[in-house]
């Protein structure tokens, strides 16, 4: 994807690519140069690293063994710097749709580069924590290639924002090819052990959940009707659970089968309300996950942690 060609209406200084034949000369404020240390630095004890030269009587020119169009991104980062997206109103925060702006996230395409130029010329810690919340902003999208982008740059939090998106489909759904972006066996890893242990997790709930529990709320007319009807449909989802499944939302469409049965209906609601809260103890990313833990021993310290 292309950048425009950055233009500065009223210049005080000159940068110049030395990459371009013939070199391209781009007129900037120095002022603007300064937000980065490098070139800060340079203008404080002119840095033997690059040449400065006089073009002509009155123009000072920065010569950098850089291409024009790597330029025209830095120095639009460096005189319009891009501010945070902007959220759409009355969007939930988890939710995994389009939640921006149209036109105020960096397209996915141009953050690599920019992170890197930022990174690379020390741009304000400012300017590239907004990058990253542009780079944050693709991940319910581009999970995937977030992630793997994360992970292989040691940026906890997006590598951790991007695998809460990475819940579905199942990783068996991706091939060795799509795959090859992940940066190490480590971060593969640590999904393969986000989805074993939600997988895991996801059917012990079930599983152990009655629509009865200890004989409370029990229906003496309809008791094994109910109970059946609950049994199977808890056999039906743990046979095709997910790392993405909502539990308790399969469970509820009993509801409308006991709709008649104000007993049965009450003990389903309450059953399903129950599956809602304990799902919730389950992981949805990487952040809890200790390096040297094993999925039975991550579902382990998880479970324990509420009684049964």
């Amino acid at each position: 994807m292309s950048w425009p060609a950055f233009h500065c209406d009223e210049p005080d200084f000159f940068v110049r690519s030395m990459l371009d034949d013939p070199p391209v000369k781009l007129g900037v404020l120095r002022k603007a140069l300064s937000q980065s240390e490098i070139f800060r630095d340079m203008f404080h004890c002119c840095d033997s690293g690059y040449a400065m030269s006089i073009a002509d009587d009155t123009d000072q020119v920065l010569d950098l063994d850089e291409p024009a169009e790597v330029l025209n991104i830095l120095l639009s980062l460096l005189h319009t710097p891009p501010g945070l997206p902007e959220r759409k109103p009355n969007v939930e925060n988890h939710s995994k749709t389009a939640s921006f702006e149209p036109g105020s996230v960096v397209p996915l395409p141009l953050l690599p580069r920019m992170l890197h130029l930022a990174d690379k010329y020390a741009l304000s810690e400012t300017l590239q924590r907004s990058l990253l919340a542009h780079m944050s902003a693709h991940a319910s999208t581009y999970p995937l290639q977030i992630y793997a982008f994360a992970t292989g740059r040691d940026l906890q939090s997006l590598a951790i924002d991007a695998s809460k998106h990475l819940l579905h489909p199942r990783l068996s759904a991706y091939s060795p090819k799509d795959m090859k972006i992940i940066p190490s066996a480590e971060a593969w890893q640590k999904l393969v052990l986000l989805h074993d242990v939600r997988i895991r997790g996801l059917r012990e709930i079930l599983l152990g959940e009655d629509i009865f529990p200890h004989g409370y709320g029990t229906c003496s007319s309809h008791k094994a009707k109910t109970i059946s009807l609950w049994n199977r449909r808890k056999m039906d989802i743990i046979l095709k659970v997910d790392a993405a499944t909502d539990v308790a939302a399969e469970m509820g469409v009993l509801e409308d089968e006991f709709s008649s049965c104000r007993i049965c209906y009450n003990a389903c609601s309450a059953a399903v309300k129950m599956l809602a809260y304990k799902c919730q103890r389950l992981p949805t990313s990487i952040k809890k996950l200790d390096e040297s833990e094993t999925g039975d021993q991550w579902l382990s310290a998880v479970m324990e942690k509420y009684p049964r």
